[in-house]
């Protein structure tokens, strides 16, 4: 009953915000988003909302998903995708902290200037069947976001924390 809750939450945020469920899986989901701007957007919604609706719940039994968002070519079978645009934004996911999210550079510099959220950069992340590692960035969100915790595990340090989009190091060409 939880997980259909905090699911119906973010099939509903990710609609708000032009974008569509594409397919589920466990405690999983991919979404598609026509705009990359709106794409961040929904996740940081979501990841506000969730975070609400685990205000209410024991510390035993909250729910925390991971979120990672890249721009980048997919393959379209059917209402389906998958490709290497999928499979990157799946391994960022992965390396979110619970109620994070992680977005590849090329998210980062189609975003910066456009919503007020503060970003760590955390270096080159490799990725499972990805030749080059990708520059990525953790999204502050919630307390984070508010500077009541720590950046995540592996964030730079010495990165900017303004909130319109910090000044950071040039991220490595690619």
């Amino acid at each position: 009953a939880t997980l259909k809750r905090y699911r119906d939450a973010m099939a509903r945020l990710i609609a708000a915000h032009g974008g569509r469920v594409v397919n589920t899986w466990g405690d999983g989901l991919i979404a598609e988003f026509p705009s990359v701007v709106e794409a961040v957007r929904a996740a940081v919604d979501t990841q506000n909302e969730l975070a609400s609706h685990n205000l209410e719940r024991s510390p035993t039994s909250r729910m925390m998903f991971r979120i990672g968002i890249n721009l980048g070519d997919v393959i379209a079978d059917g209402d389906d995708i998958y490709g290497d645009g999928v499979n990157i934004a799946a391994r960022l996911q992965s390396q979110a902290e619970p109620g994070g999210i992680v977005i590849a550079n090329t998210v980062y510099d189609q975003v910066r200037n456009k919503i007020a959220v503060g970003f760590d950069f955390l270096g080159p992340l490799s990725v499972k069947n990805v030749d080059e590692a990708i520059p990525s960035y953790a999204i502050r969100v919630g307390a984070s976001a508010a500077g009541l915790q720590p950046p995540l595990a592996g964030a730079r340090p010495d990165a900017a924390r303004d909130e319109a989009g910090p000044a950071h190091p040039q991220a490595p060409e690619q």
